[in-house]
This record gives structure tokens, C-alpha cells and sequence, in this order.
């Protein structure tokens, strides 16, 4: 069946009520067991299978990813209301959801950033109900590996501001920098003022979503994977360095590994014109998947 050998923890009403808030401003035909699916690029089904995406950015290039190449857009959410196996749910909630869509695999499964790690997650999970994933890939997406994240995270905050530091005329270098000084004066009185459990602070969306998305993060321990993956980093996006050229992956991944570069920052590689030198990249990757996949079906 769908759900044997799967993690069983249910998402709650209130994550679903988030995704439901998430995906009602998408355009597209609404696909799968619950309509969660969005059919973002139809494409041909019966030629091609489709690549579930978790993430943004990949409607700024439509068509990019090839006329006949299906893409089915996933919402997520940060708002957890148990973080603590928030992206296990998620992922256990979309294999029902990408099963009754397409019911056995190979399946392609993408995401970024945050959306990255359900992804992978989603990717295990169909690994152990015995299906074949031809490919994950992930965009601009850290590992959760804890020496990456201690110091991987200051460099990715430095290249990301330096890039766009550069980037300014002289009149606005200077407002950037004023603007960052604000930025960090704020944290330090937020910081202070947090210790206040009566704070009205704590009731801000904002607040509770970055706090949530943080422990949802922190919570999510990731087993070690064997299939095919891609790396996607933004040149300037931080992701990765010198010391973790592989974005802190290298250990967690068993498989094939192939790592590319695309330009920008991490905001600016999902805009034009750089976003389609990310999707001709990503479409090789996806075009050498459905050839595994023909084989794995012959």
C-alpha cells in the first residue's frame, strides 16, 4: 500500500491550514489525493515524468525546463506547529500526495532552500516503501550537519552582503550599510527584549514563523541517502565554500553527487536573467533522469 513502512506522524490541521493559505494565490490545475499538487507546467505526462518541486522561483522561467517536461509545484510552510517532526510530516503527507499522482516510480523530486529538506525527505521515504527516485535535486540548499552549520552560516551571511554590497552605487553603499547597522541594533534589542515572556513580541506573525522555520530546521536529522543527487549553489549565495565545497552534503550523500554553479546570490539566482542559466543546467539533469528512468522501464 501507499503508507506501509512510512513515517506515520500526521500533519496537523492547523500545518495544513498554512499549505491550504500557501498555495491559494498559485495558478494551475490542482492535482493529487487532497489537491495539494499544482500542475504549474503540464507538459506531457505520457512522454515525461513530472518533477515535484518544493520551493519558489521556477515560474520566472516558464517553459525553460522543456515544453514536454510536467512540473508540479508543492506549498510549503515554515509556521510548524510541531516542529520537531514538522518536515517528516510534511514529506510522509506529500508521498501520499505525489503517489496518488503518479503511482510508482521513478519519481524526480526537487526543492529549495528550506523546501530542499522535505524533499530529501520525501526522497528517503519513497526509497523505503521500495521505490526508485531517478533524482534529487536540491537548489541553494545547506546541510543540516552541525559542523556546516556552526561555520558555514557566518560565511554565507558575509558573501551574501558583500555581493550585494558591491553591487550599489557610492550613495547607496552607504544606505546599505546604515540599513545593516539598524538591521543588527534591532536584533540585539530583540534578543533583550525576548527574555520578557509577557513581550508582546512573541505574539508577532513574523516572529512566530522565523521561529518555528528555525526549530523545524534544528530538528531535522537526516539519514543517509544513496540515490542520485544535484547540487544547485547561487555562485554568491554563501552555500557553500572552500571548506564544505559540496555544501556540508559530502558525508550524507553515498551516491552520485554532481555539484553546479549558477550565478547570483541566494535571491538573486531565482531572478532574470540568471534563472536561466539555472534552469538550462537543472534541465540537462532532469532530460539525463527521464533516460534513466526509460531505461529502468525497458
Amino acid at each position: 500500500s501507499i503508507t506501509s513502512n512510512l513515517h506515520t506522524q500526521k500533519l496537523l490541521p492547523e500545518d495544513i491550514r498554512e499549505l491550504i493559505i500557501s498555495i491559494s494565490h498559485i495558478k494551475g490545475r490542482r492535482l493529487g489525493l487532497r489537491s495539494f499538487v499544482v500542475e504549474v507546467e503540464p507538459g506531457n505526462p505520457n512522454s515525461k515524468r513530472p518533477f515535484f518541486y518544493l520551493g519558489w522561483g521556477l515560474d520566472n522561467c516558464p517553459g525553460a525546463l522543456g515544453a514536454d517536461q510536467p512540473v508540479y509545484w508543492l506549498p510549503v510552510s515554515a509556521r510548524a506547529q510541531n516542529p520537531t517532526t514538522y518536515i517528516q510530516d510534511l514529506a510522509a503527507f506529500y508521498v501520499e500526495e505525489i503517489r496518488s499522482v503518479q503511482p510508482e516510480g521513478p519519481y524526480i523530486v526537487g526543492g529549495e532552500c528550506f523546501g530542499g529538506l522535505p524533499a530529501l525527505e520525501i526522497a528517503q521515504q519513497l526509497q523505503v516503501q521500495g521505490q526508485k527516485v531517478a533524482l534529487l535535486a536540491l537548489l541553494d540548499c545547506g546541510s543540516q550537519d552541525p559542523v556546516y552549520r556552526r561555520y558555514q552560516h557566518p560565511i554565507f551571511r558575509l558573501t551574501y552582503h558583500w555581493h550585494k554590497f558591491w553591487q550599489l552605487g557610492s550613495v547607496k553603499k552607504l544606505i546599505y550599510v546604515l540599513e545593516l547597522l539598524k538591521i543588527v541594533l534591532n536584533r540585539i534589542d530583540f534578543d533583550y527584549i525576548k527574555k520578557d515572556s509577557n513581550s508582546e513580541i512573541k505574539n508577532d506573525y513574523r516572529t512566530q514563523v522565523l521561529e518555528a522555520f528555525g526549530r523545524a530546521r534544528q530538528s531535522y536529522i537526516p539519514q543517509f541517502y544513496s540515490g542520485r543527487v544535484a547540487l544547485f549553489f547561487a555562485r554568491w549565495g554563501g552555500r557553500r565554500s572552500f571548506l564544505f565545497p559540496k555544501g556540508g552534503w559530502g558525508k550524507l550523500f553515498t551516491g552520485e553527487l554532481e555539484v553546479h554553479i549558477v550565478p547570483g546570490n541566494h535571491m538573486s539566482y531565482l531572478e532574470d536573467p540568471q534563472i536561466w542559466v539555472l534552469a538550462e543546467k537543472l534541465k540537462a539533469c532532469l532530460d539525463q533522469a527521464q533516460t534513466d528512468n526509460s531505461k529502468t522501464n525497458a
